[in-house]
């Protein structure tokens, strides 16, 4: 049976799934509560404010937290889902066979970042017209796939896996951008598309994402 472990740093959003007992609620220190010394293993290019740090090493160190608990608790297809994530359950059926770390939901990227406008406005489309319905493979050498929103791990051998290899580099760094990395070493490879599971974006306009992203509609697309 598949279960949903949802990382829960907003109380409020804990609402739309505390009525469905197939979402399990999983708190990540708060932010303010993170210790010097975790913050001193991660580094982050944007520069931000202290109190942006802590919530972007918050939200990496519980994606980690769930990792280690499936694997201290032997635990069986598992999907990891942000809070501010809406999962099609209609779609479950889907996750049948899946072997290996897999994005359930995310956004085709391009390779370096600044030169993401031109990839929307040039490639994006095209490669989305070229995607097959179900498990597809990251093509690693074109695009990645960002944003931790939410994927499947099927057992505690790929949990520890992804957490052998984390981080790639001397220090940590924002979840999405190390499973970003793990994309580029061949690590992390698939993808469902169209995607499982969405962004709610007016909760995520109120969360640390956007207050770091001035992007207007990043939404899920693909």
């Amino acid at each position: 049976m598949t279960n949903i472990i949802v990382l829960n740093a907003y109380d409020y959003r804990w609402e739309k799934y505390k009525d469905n007992p197939i979402y399990q609620r999983f708190k990540p220190t708060y932010y303010k509560d993170i210790s010097q010394e975790t913050l001193s293993q991660y580094v982050c290019k944007c520069n931000p404010r202290e109190e942006l740090f802590r919530k972007i090493v918050s939200c990496a160190e519980g994606h980690k937290g769930i990792l280690r608990k499936i694997v201290a608790d032997d635990l069986k297809d598992i999907v990891i889902l942000e809070d501010d994530g809406m999962f099609d359950l209609s779609r479950l059926h889907e996750l049948k066979g899946l072997k290996d770390f897999t994005y359930l939901g995310g956004m085709i990227t391009s390779l370096v970042m600044k030169h993401e406008k031109e990839f929307i406005k040039d490639k994006r489309e095209g490669i989305i017209n070229g995607l097959s319905h179900g498990l597809n493979e990251i093509e690693n050498e074109n695009y990645r796939i960002n944003l931790g929103l939410c994927y499947f791990i099927p057992n505690k051998d790929i949990a520890q896996k992804i957490l052998d290899h984390i981080p790639i580099y001397k220090k940590n760094r924002a979840i999405d951008i190390d499973f970003m990395l793990l994309q580029k070493k061949g690590i992390i490879k698939d993808f469902i598309f169209p995607a499982i599971a969405t962004q709610n974006i007016e909760e995520a306009n109120k969360g640390f994402t956007y207050s770091r992203y001035k992007m207007k509609d990043i939404g899920f697309k693909y």
